[in-house]
């Protein structure tokens, strides 16, 4: 399913294709799949249609439809075609759920017990929320900074949270919490774990502050699967294309150039002539770019 929806998305060129019903689930799905990145590229998402398409055409409420007004600044039409309404607004959930990660437990009603697993992604430097819950005000927060992501949490009186710190090692955090002061003993009682790349702690009421350096770096990753516009905007992307893929093909250029999307799709098809090797160390020498 994901495959596909990852297909469906790379025909639009990553633009949403959604209405009512698909729109509140698709940033969801994409980053509890794999594709957080995806989520915020959609997010983010300056042209027609988009989220932002709406920002950058002076919208300071969400539409109805992903083209309420035109690009000439006249309305598209008079049916159905509200410029403030909840169905788009649906994004918010996802902020909610999946940027900065709070979210209820079916078993705990009111939050009395709650969970709060933020997805940080590089294309956003920060983000926080804020929840007046029936237990009290819980809050959750992250930046990306120095090669570090730092989290403040606030957990309510009287309640508890399940911390899920994304791309996390149980030995640093451990490290960590000794340095702000806490033992062995507190440590076990948090029951700080490692979840395959998440470490997972439960926390009681209290000001919980993390700092530590993810597993895999937050910044922007090229790879194989990055479109060509943005391989060919970077020097140093553009330089690893030209010597090391351009230079395979017929004439030194791309054939069909507009028709593509990602450098993978380019690579398909006769007119590539690009073996599976040249491919791999092309996706090997793009991901080292910084």
């Amino acid at each position: 399913m994901c495959r596909g929806l990852l297909n469906r998305l790379k025909k639009r060129y990553y633009h949403l294709d959604t209405g009512f019903t698909g729109t509140p689930w698709l940033c969801r799905v994409l980053s509890e799949n794999g594709m957080n990145d995806i989520a915020y590229h959609l997010l983010m998402e300056k042209g027609y249609p988009g989220w932002l398409y709406q920002v950058t055409m002076g919208a300071t409420t969400v539409w109805e439809r992903w083209n309420s007004v035109q690009p000439d600044g006249k309305i598209s039409g008079t049916e159905m075609n509200s410029l403030n309404h909840y169905s788009y607004g649906s994004i918010v959930e996802w902020m909610f759920r999946n940027m900065c990660g709070i979210n209820p437990l079916p078993e705990a009603p009111g939050f009395k017990r709650f969970r709060i697993a933020p997805m940080p992604n590089w294309q956003i430097e920060s983000a926080s929320a804020m929840l007046h819950s029936a237990s009290g005000k819980i809050s959750s927060s992250w930046e990306i900074a120095g090669g570090k992501l730092k989290f403040l949490f606030k957990v309510p009186f009287d309640t508890r949270a399940e911390l899920v710190l994304p791309d996390a090692d149980v030995d640093e955090i451990r490290f960590f919490l000794r340095a702000q002061g806490m033992d062995g003993e507190a440590m076990k009682e948090l029951g700080v774990h490692q979840e395959g790349h998440n470490v997972v702690l439960s926390v009681p009421a209290g000001i919980w502050k993390f700092a530590y350096t993810p597993l895999v770096p937050y910044r922007r990753t090229y790879s194989i699967d990055s479109p060509i516009e943005e391989l060919e905007a970077n020097p140093k992307t553009r330089k690893i294309l030209e010597e090391d893929y351009y230079s395979h093909l017929r004439e030194g250029k791309l054939p069909f150039k507009k028709e593509l999307c990602t450098l993978e799709e380019a690579t398909w098809g006769p007119f590539s002539g690009v073996s599976q090797e040249v491919r791999d160390e092309l996706d090997r020498k793009l991901r080292a770019v910084e």
